[in-house]
């Protein structure tokens, strides 16, 4: 079963969702930089990154994972409250395949395999 990598702001926000995200294919780390070490092309479905990330922002993330052409099938969500479409553009060129809404909840993470077989774009957010 491949896995479903989440990468959130603090250890804070970690310890309040940790009981909610705990399922055997789920994995969630606080630490940006660790979550970059933990990047495996065999295991992971799904990374889904908070857009509030501090240590390492969002796009630096995408970016440094999209980098390596072995992870390239991995699909990337960005959880975020933002509708600016700028941010959203920014993210989509740098290879997110798609938004979630901010806070993270388990209800969207069980439905993350139902969008594998959905094309959505920029203007499916806007209508």
């Amino acid at each position: 079963m491949k896995e479903i990598l989440i990468v959130v702001r603090s250890e804070s926000y970690y310890k309040l969702k940790k009981k909610l995200l705990l399922k055997p294919n789920v994995r969630v780390l606080a630490d940006p930089i660790k979550a970059l070490n933990q990047v495996d092309p065999a295991k992971q479905k799904y990374i889904v990154v908070d857009s509030g990330l501090t240590k390492v922002s969002c796009f630096d993330l995408i970016d440094i994972i999209r980098s390596n052409p072995l992870n390239h099938h991995i699909k990337i969500i960005i959880a975020t409250r933002s509708t600016d479409r700028a941010f959203l553009e920014k993210a989509y060129c740098l290879g997110t395949d798609y938004f979630i809404k901010y806070p993270i909840n388990v209800e969207e993470i069980d439905n993350l395999s139902k969008f594998e077989n959905n094309e959505f774009s920029l203007e499916f957010l806007y209508n």
